[in-house]
């Protein structure tokens, strides 16, 4: 019965599981057999000769895909691969030829070891056709590139030629005509003319809302937030009303668009061509709406205080201009190369329709760039021997006009020479990186405010300018700002997931896998980990530690350690919760220790000096010491050196090693109290029992002379010209010892004075001799 009971559960088992098992081995089979395909087919692809783009581009997604599903697979599989290597680990090494171990843990040994070979299959697989596919993908990658290099270089008859001119019209006359002709074979089909009459209403409605909102609504808004910006722009860091007017210019214009293009599309004109047509207008309106607003937002014509870029009105006004016109040139331009995409035009008509475009465009880019020299020229102008924000301003602005004025130039003749593409892929990015650039700094002023108001509390913008904001504002900017530059000039999609997935596997340093992902959690730890310790600072400095006995040097000595403290474990919790394994990295930071110890002794020996002079504090900060003939206030303490203060109110900064290897006269040490010596002289034949008792009266009757132990005066023998003697006294605080040195000299004169004892002069006996005679 019992035999019966064990065997019933694996019969089961046996039973219900084994499907299961063999649908996982089929689908396993299954996709790598899929995975064989497509890579074969790829290969085939490139062998093919003249593969089409859109072959091309179907062929590298499906790998890309087919990538990524390896990927995850290797990431998944090795879980349970580093969870019976664990196991196996913990088995021990095996034994050494002519030793044995037990039957148990050689039968469970080789059990591991067959199911860790089984795990390891499919993502040895995975693995292979993960590099298969890179290798794939760079060659797709490296084809592409090749053929629109080619299509760069591609040449057409030039269009500087008379002969080639009223062909291209004729042309361009047709495709218009075309365009023409169906409009009316569609407004003669009854059903649409039912169509039309049906909707006519509503679309005419929405088209004069459009008209309403570009023209009377818009004026009458910016009418009604300037009010608000003139009475409000002295109140508040941000003011919301002058944002509103910016992104007033940018919304109603778009607003008002929408309604133009909802009446035009909602007519339903079903013809193929019409349809083509209509379907170029959001993207010209967004083209054109875009370029009207960063001008506004850039140059502001009529409101120098709301204007981006400092200029003359007269220069403000032409850089408006350009950039409205620059997104008329670019309208133009999208819309040929949209028509060229269904009517077929010979190269020497292409190449004449955009010859007036290209030059148009390329003047300008060429104007433009003169008033951003202009606006450098005012930066250089104001600016101070200190304001280096305004010298990098100036130098980026010269950069970008010199970068414009080369395209322009270029486009222009290259378009002369007939190179089509090439020109229009100078001129029309360039465009494009000018008006992200525009936004960029709109983003960038913007966030500025928001950062004046919210971060630092209602301090004032230039206070915010001063700080890491603007730094971090511009290194995130930048950062979004890139890949769109990228896409700009030329650079295919593909191509950045490419670079994203590069960075996001990261570089492989023996173990340890240094990626994006990796960096980015290292630095957040950190960053976390020194705020809090900046802040346990802050709290010991404050409230704890003032509570407390311990004096000012201690406390700043314990305040300084949980900062190193801190700041070590942020680093050790940083790197743990990044997962890096820094074992691999052990011989080599041995190998360098060498060279450290011997290239960095000096810095290495004023660290150790720090905290031995942080621990066992046989100076602290306040105290007045005497080091390599500097005497001062010790202020600050660190692990290299320490910065003292001299009494003609200089830093002197002095190694920790000569603070514990040298001798270093500390008179705070122990305590404030301290000696000072007064030596008087006195003429000879004076009352020296007197003179001691009205220099013992002098300082005992100072208020910072201590009465035990008591003043001494002592006979230090007999000069050439006085009776020397030294008054002796303790004070209670050394800082003051010369003004207490200073007022006792003050009221030993006066009593001797008054006592009729005579301070003498050095006396010297001269003789002088009779010239010899010769």
């Amino acid at each position: 019965m019992s035999t019966v009971t064990r065997i019933l559960p694996l019969l089961f088992l046996f039973l219900f599981c084994q499907p299961a098992l063999l649908s996982a081995k089929e689908t396993s089979v299954s996709q790598s057999s899929r995975w064989q395909t497509t890579l074969k087919q790829a290969e085939q692809l490139l062998e093919s000769g003249n593969p089409s783009a859109k072959a091309l581009e179907e062929s590298r997604s499906t790998l890309a895909r087919q990538r990524d599903e390896a990927q995850q697979i290797l990431e998944n599989g090795s879980i349970r691969v580093r969870t019976l290597q664990a196991q196996l680990d913990a088995l021990g090494p095996p034994p050494a030829d002519g030793k044995t171990e037990s039957e148990e843990i050689l039968n469970k040994r080789s059990e591991l070891q067959k199911e860790l070979s089984t795990a390891n299959a499919p993502l040895l697989n995975a693995e292979e056709v993960v590099r298969q596919s890179d290798v794939l993908i760079g060659e797709f990658d490296t084809l592409m590139r090749k053929r629109t290099a080619s299509a760069l270089l591609a040449r057409s008859p030039s269009p500087v030629f008379p002969t080639r001119w009223l062909p291209a019209v004729e042309q361009l006359g047709d495709c218009l005509t075309e365009i023409g002709e169906d409009i009316y074979i569609t407004l003669e089909d009854p059903k649409v003319r039912n169509t039309l009459k049906d909707r006519l209403p509503l679309s005419g409605f929405l088209i004069f809302l459009g008209i309403i909102t570009l023209t009377f609504l818009r004026s009458l808004a910016i009418q009604h937030l300037t009010d608000l910006f003139l009475a409000s722009r002295e109140e508040k860091v941000v003011n919301w009303a002058a944002i509103s007017i910016n992104l007033t210019h940018l919304v109603i214009p778009i607003v008002g668009a929408v309604f133009l293009l909802g009446g035009v599309f909602l007519l339903h004109l079903d013809s193929f061509i019409m349809k083509k047509t209509i379907s170029f207008y959001p993207l010209l309106a967004v083209i054109f709406t875009s370029g009207y607003w960063l001008g506004r937002s850039l140059f502001s014509p009529q409101r120098p205080d709301l204007r981006l870029i400092q200029l003359e009105d007269s220069e403000a006004i032409a850089g408006y201009r350009c950039f409205l016109l620059l997104g008329v040139a670019l309208s133009l331009q999208v819309a040929i190369e949209l028509l060229e995409i269904e009517y077929e035009f010979t190269a020497a008509s292409s190449a004449v329709i955009n010859l007036p475009i290209i030059l148009f465009g390329s003047y300008l880019l060429w104007k433009l760039s003169k008033v951003l020299l202009a606006a450098r020229n005012n930066l250089l102008k104001d600016q101070t021997a200190e304001d280096t924000e305004s010298a990098v301003e100036a130098n980026f602005l010269l950069i970008i006009s010199q970068l414009m004025k080369l395209a322009a130039f270029l486009a222009a003749f290259f378009i002369l020479l007939g190179f089509t593409e090439l020109a229009r892929k100078l001129m029309a990015p360039m465009i494009v990186t000018v008006a992200l650039l525009g936004l960029a700094l709109f983003l960038f002023q913007v966030l500025i405010g928001l950062g004046a108001a919210f971060l630092n509390q209602g301090k004032e913008k230039e206070e915010t300018s001063r700080s890491l904001l603007p730094i971090g504002l511009t290194i995130v900017i930048g950062a979004m700002l890139a890949p769109l530059l990228a896409l700009t000039w030329g650079m295919r999609w593909t191509t950045i997931v490419e670079i994203w997935r590069t960075l996001n596997e990261g570089l492989q340093i023996g173990d340890t896998r240094l990626s994006l992902d990796i960096i980015l959690v290292l630095l957040f730890v950190f960053i976390i980990g020194l705020g809090i310790t900046r802040w346990l600072q802050k709290i010991f400095r404050v409230a704890i530690l003032p509570r407390t006995k311990l004096d000012i040097g201690g406390q700043n000595a314990l305040v300084t350690g949980i900062g190193y403290t801190g700041i070590t474990i942020s680093v050790l919790v940083a790197i743990s919760s990044a997962g890096l394994n820094l074992s691999s990295l052990a011989i080599l930071a041995g190998a360098l220790s060498v060279g450290i110890g011997f290239g960095l002794q000096t810095i290495a020996s004023n660290f150790v000096s720090g905290v031995i002079l942080l621990i066992e504090r046989p100076i602290k900060e306040g105290d007045w010491i005497d080091v390599s003939g500097y005497s001062g206030y010790v202020r600050k303490i660190s692990v290299r050196s320490t910065r003292i203060e001299t009494f003609d109110r200089h830093d002197v900064i002095i190694p920790n090693a000569d603070l514990v290897a040298g001798v270093v006269k500390n008179m705070t040490l122990t305590g404030m109290t301290g000696r000072i010596l007064v030596p008087v002289g006195i003429a000879y034949g004076s009352d020296v029992e007197e003179a001691q008792r009205l220099l013992l009266k002098a300082a005992e009757s100072h208020k910072m002379v201590l009465h035990y132990p008591a003043p001494t005066v002592l006979f230090m023998g007999l000069g050439e010209s006085s009776l020397d003697l030294e008054l002796r006294c303790f004070i209670r605080d050394v800082n003051s010892m010369l003004t207490v040195k200073s007022d006792i000299y003050f009221d030993i004169y006066k009593k001797l004075n008054e006592a009729g004892i005579e301070i003498p002069f050095p006396q010297r006996v001269v003789t002088l001799k009779e010239p010899l005679k010769s």
